[in-house]
This record gives structure tokens, C-alpha cells and sequence, in this order.
């Protein structure tokens, strides 16, 4: 589930599903997107969803992927990755809705991250991002047109 277009696609169509912008039920997105990760994501503990303005950390989970999707990313760019989540996360007061939406994200970074690594023959930096993020994230409790950039 590396590709960003994938990405941008679940989240332009979660954004219109949670707003009611177009007319398919949850079923058919299932359909579509079952196997992502990041749909599961987005479409569990709406619960906690539902505490927040979620289209707004929709958004800012979305601009933080933008950040650091399609290219190597150095262990600048992990730190970075790691304090940008725990800054979103205490943001939004820990809500696990969020905090889920995020870890996913991370996931898709890395592996879009060991992808560009793999085609440059190269292994530097890497996964250290992920064990960092989860671990720090252990102890932690916009519009459809910004979302299609």
C-alpha cells in the first residue's frame, strides 16, 4: 500500500463518506479499499472520531503524510516524522481515532521509505522510524480540495 495516489484516493473518499458528499454507503468503500490498512484506519473507532473535528485532523494527518510520501527518507527526516506525530497526537488529546490514522500512515511511510531504498540499492535509514514512532506513541494517551493536493 505504498502509492500516494491510493492514499489520497481513501482519504478524498472517507472526507465525502463522513460528509456526505457523495452518494455510497460504507459498504461499497469496504469493497474498494479492505485490504488497506489505512481505510481500516479511518473507519474504525469513529466513536472517538465523532469527539473531535475530524475533518480537520483529517487534514493534518493528510498534510503530515504530504510531507514525507514518495522518497527516501534520511533519520532527519524519521526524528522529524516522530516529533510531528506526537505533536498531532497531543494536538488532538490523544484520541485513538487519530492516533490510529496516524500509525497507519507511518506504516505507509515506511514502506514507501524500503521501496525507494530497495530501487536505489540502498539501505540507510530505513525502518528505524517505526520502532521510534511506537514507542514514543505507547505512552501517549479542511476540505476535500486540500485533501486532493
Amino acid at each position: 500500500m505504498g502509492s500516494s495516489l491510493t492514499v489520497k484516493g481513501i482519504f478524498n473518499d472517507i472526507f465525502s463518506f463522513l460528509n456526505g458528499r457523495k452518494e455510497f454507503d460504507l459498504a461499497t468503500l469496504y469493497d474498494v479499499y479492505q485490504d488497506q490498512p489505512l481505510f481500516l484506519a479511518l473507519i474504525g473507532n469513529l466513536d472517538e472520531a465523532a469527539k473531535i473535528p475530524y475533518n480537520d485532523a483529517m487534514m493534518e494527518c493528510y498534510d503530515f503524510y504530504k510531507r514525507y510520501r514518495d522518497r527516501p527518507l534520511s533519520d532527519a527526516d524519521w526524528d522529524a516524522i516522530v516529533d510531528d506525530i506526537k505533536m498531532i497526537t497531543d494536538r488532538w488529546q490523544g484520541n485513538r481515532w487519530c492516533r490510529s490514522v496516524l500509525l497507519s500512515l507511518l506504516g505507509v511511510l515506511e514502506t514507501q521509505d524500503k521501496e525507494y531504498r530497495q530501487s536505489a540499492g540502498t539501505s540507510e535509514g530505513g525502518d528505524s522510524g517505526q520502532s521510534a514512532v511506537n514507542s514514543n506513541m505507547e505512552g501517549s494517551a479542511g476540505q476535500e480540495e486540500a485533501l486532493a493536493a
